[in-house]
């Protein structure tokens, strides 16, 4: 699928995080566990405060293992590129932006129907393609946020 949608501005705006990182700060590497058993491994930084900040590449795996995330970190939310996986067996590939699905992105199902496209605010929004399980035949369209309108994709000879 072509890239048309390269252009696309996000419509998060950055916020303010509730600690300051020095410039003296130096990412670390080590695995530690949440009060609520949480997991993670990775890259961190300690704030002026002393708090221990999720920042570089990580994963998190929650208590329960239902939810996974392996990718880059930004000032302890999922920022760049990562995976979230779900306990279902769906999972999102692609750009995260302050915990978000921003930019482009496949959300592939459990049951291996995926659909690929522009991501903003964890919705759908402009050109994807949309493979189903036992279709064979991928479906093209534009989706709104709320809703995609799609046709199956006709292939030139």
């Amino acid at each position: 699928m072509a890239d048309n949608n390269s252009s696309v501005k996000s419509s998060i705006s950055p916020q303010k995080p509730l600690f300051n990182i020095s410039n003296s700060a130096k990412i670390r590497k080590d695995a530690f566990i949440f009060s609520n058993g949480d997991r993670y491994e990775g890259e961190y930084v300690v704030t002026d405060e002393g708090q221990l900040v999720r920042h570089g590449h990580g994963k998190h795996i929650n208590a329960d293992e239902q939810l996974i995330y392996d990718g880059s970190w930004y000032c302890d939310k999922m920022q760049g590129n990562g995976r979230l996986t779900y306990g279902n067996g769906s999972s999102y590939d692609g750009e995260f932006r302050e915990n978000f699905f921003e930019g482009l992105g496949t959300y592939t199902w459990a049951d291996g129907g995926q659909y690929t496209g522009i991501w903003q605010r964890s919705k759908p929004i402009g050109k994807a393609e949309y493979t189903g399980p036992k279709l064979g035949v991928p479906f093209v369209g534009i989706a709104d946020g709320n809703q995609a309108r799609m046709r199956y994709k006709v292939s030139s000879l």
